[in-house]
């Protein structure tokens, strides 16, 4: 429908002893701490009974999409409930996937923007004392640039998109500023 999203795929969360896989599930928490909307993924066998245990260690507030993969194939034993199956081999449930994120977040194509998070309001806020040191800055060009990107950075935090390296080029590229 239009709406950039950033999907962020992670380990899977599991109980182990493995450092390294304990690093990839400590990161996979952190994002999700960080998520609008959290896209748990089963396949046909369906969700098993401690899938239950670890999202009740995720936080609360996050809503939750129960997906589940290979929709291709007939389900192994009793069905999980799942808000949408999804089938990469053939597409299937693709379009009410796209759908189903966009419902969990409030996206509607006749509302006004909506902050979503608190963590947005927290970043804008940044950007805006960023951009305002910008301003006070615009004699020092290389406090400019810097401020200009930590505010795009901190916004890029909201959209996805990080653009500081972008917007540098076009500052350096337009201001003699030395080492």
């Amino acid at each position: 429908a239009g709406v950039p999203i950033q999907v962020t795929d992670t380990a899977g969360l599991r109980e182990t002893s493995d450092p390294p896989e304990r690093i990839g599930i400590e990161r996979a928490h952190a994002a999700a701490s960080r998520a609008d909307l959290l896209l748990w993924l089963v396949d046909e066998r369906g969700a098993a009974a401690e899938d239950s245990a670890l999202m009740q260690g995720l936080p609360a507030e996050l809503p939750r999409l129960l997906v589940r993969s290979k929709a291709d194939r007939p389900a192994a034993g009793t069905e999980t409930r799942v808000d949408v199956a999804v089938s990469a081999h053939d597409g299937t449930g693709l379009d009410a996937l796209r759908e189903a994120i966009l419902q969990r977040v409030g996206w509607r194509a006749d509302a006004s923007p909506v902050i979503a998070r608190e963590r947005h309001v927290a970043a804008l806020n940044a950007a805006a004392g960023h951009l305002e040191t910008a301003r006070a800055s615009a004699a020092q060009p290389d406090l400019l640039a810097e401020e200009l990107r930590l505010a795009a950075e901190t916004l890029g935090g909201i959209t996805g998109r990080v653009v500081a390296d972008d917007l540098l080029g076009v500052i350096f590229g337009s201001f003699c500023i030395g080492k």
